[in-house]
């Protein structure tokens, strides 16, 4: 189940909702196509049975990481479903710099962390292991791990190094691993979300202990190579800028309600969603839904959305609406505020799923609090229910604070974890590289 499933069913009561509470969509579609015009498309070489969604995919994570390097944590929960323990997690993680960041600087708890939108973040509900676990985790990987974590280790390494975010560049020598890698991250993905990845596991079954991070970057057919760059340059010429002009932070993968509610980015104050398809007209009824729900989903208003935008990318066009502007349009009612709407659609939520014990109504919407191996700052988050129970603040004492179990959750030296630690610890306090 998630939000773009209950709005692909037009009988599910949050699509009845969005299509009734927002009915007035001529005027809209109607800009939307005047904005688009007959902006050139670009086509692969492509015959029967191409992979358009997954190409999509693909293209959306090389895009992101032209505006941040956070992990890709969609794929990384895909991969995990490969391997035979959860080290994956953890020791992938750990090679993103903003994760280590937000942990502290303890490369331990990197796993235990998720990016919410610049320096704010979400603490997983495993953070407080057993020290058994924690230090297993940390063992020599486990052979199935080992390819992946390879891919996601030379990631890191790729997007934090040689190509860090800004304009793609116009060299394909030094794209194309990158493209290869988002490629290969959307195959994960595929796993995650759907449950199955034919091109991947199939693979996988045939170099068996042969697999290797080149084994599986390789996959990508010729086809889906050129496609991907020939978008990538399109993004770089004319449509970097249209983005970028949106400003900062940005956050790849903005997440409205845990592991149900993902959207594609956040640049500044604005909700994108990147649509990669041959016939961007006319402006699908799914497109404006997808957006109207995530920015109902936003009832703690973490991204500070002032307005949304689809980006086109084989056309390579960005259409913008403020969302000041939008929702009285779409509503027919000038006196329309998001403040009220989001209320509305809380009240949707907790109505059709107040039964349903898997809907993570517990991850709905988050209050700063600090996570267990941090001092309290304003701009940390962990998971709280929607409607939690007055808590009494406490000021942080200077010292390591003391988990459950008496577990004091510093920084150890020493094996991998060290290396890693050094090897971030560089990246974090070395220039800037700046286009």
């Amino acid at each position: 189940m998630s939000l773009t499933s209950e709005l692909a069913d037009p009988s599910s009561p949050l699509a009845r909702y969005l299509t009734t509470r927002f009915p007035h969509r001529s005027a809209i579609a109607e800009a939307y196509a005047m904005a688009v015009g007959e902006a050139s498309t670009v086509l692969p070489a492509a015959g029967r049975g191409y992979p358009w969604a997954l190409v999509g995919s693909a293209f959306g994570h090389r895009l992101g990481f032209a505006f941040a390097t956070d992990p890709p944590y969609a794929p990384l929960l895909g991969a995990l479903q490969l391997t035979d323990t959860e080290q994956l997690v953890h020791l992938a993680a750990a090679e993103f710099a903003s994760t280590y960041r937000l942990a502290g600087g303890d490369v331990h708890r990197a796993g235990y962390v998720r990016v919410v939108v610049g320096d704010r973040c979400l603490v997983v509900p495993s953070a407080d292991d057993s020290p058994e676990l924690d230090a297993a985790q940390w063992a020599e990987p486990d052979p199935t791990v080992h390819p992946h974590l390879e891919v996601f280790t030379e990631l890191a390494g790729r997007v934090q190094g040689p190509l860090p975010p800004g304009r793609p560049r116009h060299d394909r020598a030094m794209e194309q691993p990158l493209l290869d890698d988002c490629w290969l991250l959307a195959c994960y993905e595929e796993l995650y979300r759907g449950g199955r990845s034919p091109a991947l596991t199939g693979a996988l079954t045939r170099l068996g202990p042969r697999a290797t991070a080149e084994a599986l970057r390789a996959l990508a057919p010729p086809a889906v190579r050129d496609d991907l760059w020939r978008l990538t340059t399109a993004l770089a010429e004319r449509g970097y800028d249209q983005l970028a002009d949106l400003g900062s932070p940005a956050t790849i993968a903005p997440m409205f309600v845990q592991a149900w509610a993902d959207g594609d980015l956040v640049l500044g104050r604005t909700l994108v969603e990147v649509k990669v398809t041959k016939n961007p007209l006319p402006l699908r009824d799914a497109w404006l839904n997808q957006l109207l729900g995530y920015v109902l989903l936003d009832h703690g208003d973490w991204y500070d959305l002032k307005q949304v935008a689809i980006y086109l990318g084989r056309q390579a066009k960005l259409v913008t609406w403020p969302l000041t502007e939008l929702l009285p349009v779409l509503t027919g009612d000038p006196r329309v505020t998001l403040a009220g709407l989001r209320d509305e659609f809380h009240g949707l939520l907790k109505g059709v799923w107040a039964d349903e014990t898997q809907f993570p109504f517990h991850r709905l919407w988050v209050t700063r609090t600090p996570p267990p191996w941090r001092p309290a700052g304003r701009n940390d988050l962990a998971a709280t229910p929607v409607e939690p129970a007055p808590t009494r603040a406490t000021e942080p004492s200077g010292q390591p604070e003391q988990p459950q179990g008496g577990r004091v959750l510093e920084p150890r030296v020493g094996g991998r974890a060290g290396r890693i630690r050094t090897r971030l610890s560089k990246l974090l306090d070395g220039p800037r590289r700046d286009e």
